[in-house]
């Protein structure tokens, strides 16, 4: 089954803006990959879950803005939602179109999502103190990872990424990127010992890791400035710049996903009086 990925040495690969919402307002903020190989999007100011596949746009509208997507066990893919506040839904992309399947009532509004372990969700919220929760299908608090109480790091927690036995999370308050350890709630900031003396890690958007363990954090240091950026941390411990204002210009980096050898990125920017989101493909590091 085909999907978008490129062949080593061709340019980027590129769903343009005129075929994911030509001539009208379009934010993806979220992406991920299934297991056979579709792309699937949130797009937050259409209200609509998009899903991509052998050049083909599918899309589902939940009626109301949809923040951060994550891959579930049994294939289903939750979404964090921002303006209707305390729910998150579940969307069935294996047919043939997208389709809201059912809602999780929640008793606080989460931003961040990614897969727990076995049939819960690990949901992050800045509502009553920054927190990270286990949560149950059914909308149960199953555990409190970080509580947001006392000297807590954790400010504005946008985007969580699993990976291994932590999750890491994007925090838009503290311009940092924080891995939080599942077993005990151990929170650590992801940079400590790491020379970014000249990357400013500013607004961290979606954080993706390739089959090697190598990081990557989509972020930049302001809008106005256009200096977006994607940053990488090797497993080896070296850093740097991954995509830099030379690629991106003035393209903001949101939603991340690195499979089959590529780093997918949604861009973002301003144009002709619209808001437009576009993809990008790009090899991921050696």
């Amino acid at each position: 089954m085909s999907c978008y990925f490129p062949d080593q040495g061709e340019p980027p690969f590129v769903i343009p803006s005129s075929l994911i919402e030509p001539g009208d307002y379009s934010l993806i903020t979220s992406v991920l990959v299934t297991d056979d190989k579709k792309l699937v999007m949130a797009d937050y100011f259409q209200k609509e879950i998009k899903v991509w596949l052998s050049g083909s746009l599918l899309k589902v509208s939940i009626g109301h803005i949809p923040w951060s997507l994550a891959l579930l066990s049994d294939g289903l893919v939750a979404v964090t939602t921002r303006d209707s506040g305390k729910m998150i839904d579940l969307v069935n992309v294996s047919g043939s179109d997208p389709v809201v399947v059912s809602t999780i009532p929640l008793d606080i509004e989460y931003m961040g999502v990614c897969q727990g372990d076995g049939d819960t969700l690990i949901a992050s919220s800045e509502e009553g103190g920054a927190r990270v929760d286990v949560i149950s299908r059914d909308g149960e608090v199953v555990r409190t990872l970080v509580d947001g109480s006392g000297s807590s790091l954790l400010r504005e927690p946008y985007f969580l990424t699993r990976w291994g036995d932590h999750v890491y999370v994007s925090d838009w308050g503290s311009n940092k990127v924080f891995r939080v350890e599942l077993e005990t709630g151990r929170v650590d900031s992801v940079f400590e010992g790491f020379n970014l003396f000249d990357l400013d890690l500013e607004q961290p958007n979606t954080v993706a890791f390739d089959d090697n363990g190598n990081m990557y954090v989509a972020t930049g240091r302001a809008h106005t400035e256009n200096q977006w950026r994607v940053l990488i941390v090797q497993r080896n411990g070296t850093s740097g710049v991954f995509l830099d204002s030379n690629v991106l210009g003035d393209k903001i980096p949101y939603g991340m996903i690195v499979d089959s050898g590529s780093v997918i990125v949604s861009l973002c920017y301003w144009e002709d009086g619209y808001w437009k989101s576009e993809i990008r493909a790009y090899a991921q590091a050696a």
